[in-house]
């Protein structure tokens, strides 16, 4: 295949070398890194060979040659930086087995905030959300809610963590609060436009549960995945066609099944290598801006709806210039890659240099904190909710200017005020 090239192979075995030396998890950040660049190529490569839908990337493989170089440079650059990281700071973690708590708070928010907001889109507005999901997600969009959307996606992930490992691990009924809370909050999800969050609330208690018992549930993500996929595809368009015309999940299907390219858009969307490339390419056309673009990062917690020409972020930025259609449309960004991020603001060179050393920096903050997670389900929820999240989303859209540090500190406040920490007896496990 003419994608199929030297580079790409190239990066594939700079991603996976890592995991020679580090535990061979899912929640090992370096397999989290190298799943997010990995997983829609080889889901790409799978579709093309079983459906015969070809897959070949939007730009010209004679263009690309050099945006993947730079990459791999990139991810060369921050592998070594967080490995000299991990070796300076390689203290023997002492493992004291503590669990957590979620208290009231977390349910009582989890119950109310939901069904408040929905309200308001009701009232405000005169739009049923059971039928006009994306008018939902883009009047809390253009209102600023950003910060208010954020406490849910929090909420979602903790209660779908929690209500598992009681049935999972601690194998009892979870409380009818935690259930009740689960449910209103799965609801706002799907009639609000962010049903994916669902999926992220999953993927976060896998996550949980590889770094708390290091247990072998790749086999499970791999076989879950397509299923995983298919429910974005589909919920995605029955978003976008239902914004003008009522159509149910079966003519959507259809659709989908006739249109072979509407699926090659939808996964080039999400194709980190592919926006990636993208975005590379108009950073070619631009000087750098001498680190003005991530300055800008210190007013991105100014709410929109107090400031409406507020400066785009790095998401944003690209999206408004590339696939402007989809912000219009949707009222939602593609994920750039925090490379774009760095090369726009400092040139491609120093890009690759500056911003390897920080992801590195990152890459082995996060690492040491996966190790301390063994056995331990406050530190494994911390590194579910907060590192994670963090490291996927800085190295997908951008680490600084952009939604990943907002998120950061949001979630590490909510992790503080509704998440404490208990002793367990560790002959008790």
């Amino acid at each position: 295949m003419e994608w199929l090239n030297y580079e790409i192979v190239a990066l594939c075995a700079v991603l996976i070398t890592p995991l020679i030396f580090t535990p061979k998890r899912l929640a090992n950040p370096y397999f989290l890194l190298a799943g997010n660049v990995v997983l829609f190529f080889v889901l790409k490569y799978v579709f093309n060979t079983i459906f015969n839908i070809d897959f070949l990337l939007d730009v010209e493989k004679t263009d690309i040659d050099i945006e993947l170089w730079y990459f791999i440079a990139y991810i060369t650059t921050a592998y070594l930086t967080s490995m000299l990281f991990i070796y300076m700071n390689n203290i023997k973690h002492i493992n004291f087995s503590y669990t957590y708590l979620v208290n009231n708070k977390a349910y009582f928010t989890s119950i109310l905030l939901p069904i408040a907001l929905v309200l308001i889109v009701i009232f405000a507005m005169d739009i049923n959300p059971l039928i006009q999901s994306i008018l939902v997600r883009r009047f809390t969009q253009a209102k600023g809610m950003f910060y208010i959307l954020a406490v849910i996606l929090f909420l979602i992930n903790l209660m779908v963590v929690d209500l598992l490992q009681c049935i999972f691990l601690a194998k009892k009924r979870p409380p009818s609060k935690l259930i009740f809370a689960t449910i209103i909050c799965f609801g706002y999800a799907v009639i609000s436009g962010y049903a994916s969050t669902i999926v992220s609330g999953f993927i976060c208690f896998v996550i949980f549960m590889s770094a708390y018992k290091k247990l072998k549930v790749e086999l499970y993500v791999v076989l879950i995945m397509p299923l995983i996929m298919l429910y974005a595809v589909i919920h995605n368009q029955f978003r976008l066609l239902n914004l003008n015309d009522k159509i149910s999940f079966i003519e959507i299907i259809g659709k989908i099944n006739i249109n072979a390219e509407l699926l090659v858009n939808i996964f080039n969307r999400f194709d980190y290598l592919e926006m990636y490339v993208k975005g590379h390419q108009l950073v070619k056309t631009m000087e750098p801006d001498m680190g003005l673009s991530m300055l800008t990062a210190i007013i991105q917690f100014i709410p929109r709806a107090f400031w409406p020409d507020k400066p785009l972020n790095t998401s944003s930025f690209f999206s408004n210039q590339i696939i402007p259609n989809v912000m219009e449309e949707a009222g939602s960004t593609a994920n750039f890659n925090s490379l774009n991020e760095f090369s726009r603001s400092l040139g491609p060179i120093s890009g690759v240099l500056v911003g390897g050393v920080l992801f590195g920096l990152l890459l082995g903050w996060a690492y040491l904190e996966y190790r301390k997670s063994l056995n331990d389900q406050y530190c494994s929820l911390y590194y579910s909710l907060i590192v994670c999240q963090f490291i996927t989303l800085g190295f997908s859209a951008g680490f600084i200017n952009d939604v990943a540090i907002q998120v950061f500190i949001i979630n590490l406040l909510l992790f503080k005020i509704f998440i404490s920490r208990q002793n367990v007896n560790p002959l008790s496990q």
